[in-house]
Formats: C-alpha cells, structure tokens, sequence
C-alpha cells in the first residue's frame, strides 16, 4: 500500500457517555473511589462521576473537568492549576479551603459551586 491510498483520519467531535436511561451524561464513574495523591496532569475526565471521591492530593493540573461532577469529594490539597472546571458541579467539596490553585483553574465561573 502506497501514501496515496491512506487517508486521514476524519476528526470526531467528543462524544459524551450516556446513561443507560439515556439521559443525562457520565463517562467514569469513579464515585466514592480513592485517588489520593494521584498524579493526574491533563487527565481527560469530562463528564466524569466522581462523587464523594477522594481526590485529596491529587495534581489535575491542566485536566478537562468539563461537566465533571465533583461532588462531596474531598479536595484538600488537590491542585486545580488550568484545570477546566466548565460545567462541573463543586457542590459541597470538602477541604475546598485547602486546595490548591482553584482560583486558577479554567473556567471556575462556568462551574456550580452552590
């Protein structure tokens, strides 16, 4: 097979994970799940289930959160430097005062936080 016979691979858009009901989004579901100190730099976790996780520690810096729901997670040192945040649900994180570069994470505003 020459060069002229392969063809570019045609980009895709992202997909988003269904539910079995077929509504709403998740892809990993990683609810309760402990990820203490993990070193998860540009982790691709939109839409992602993390719910009451333990994420203390964890380095996400630069990670696409998009959507993601955070949860109840606990989020005490956990370094957000770039992460995208927009549409991720923050709701009711533990250690939220102990995390680390929150206020630059990507998109914060985009974020649910109440």
């Amino acid at each position: 097979m020459d060069r002229s016979q392969v063809r570019p691979r045609q980009p895709q858009g992202r997909a988003r994970c269904r539910t079995a009901a077929g509504t709403g989004s998740s892809c990993a579901q990683l609810d309760g799940a402990t990820l203490r100190g993990a070193g998860l730099v540009g982790a691709i976790l939109e839409f992602a289930s993390l719910r009451n996780a333990d994420i203390s520690g964890a380095i996400l810096a630069g990670s696409a959160l998009a959507g993601a729901d955070l949860r109840g997670a606990d989020v005490t040192g956990t370094d957000f430097n770039g992460a995208d945040l927009d549409g991720a649900h923050l709701e009711q994180l533990a250690g939220r005062e102990a995390a680390v570069n929150l206020d630059k994470a990507r998109n914060l505003q985009q974020a649910y936080v109440k």
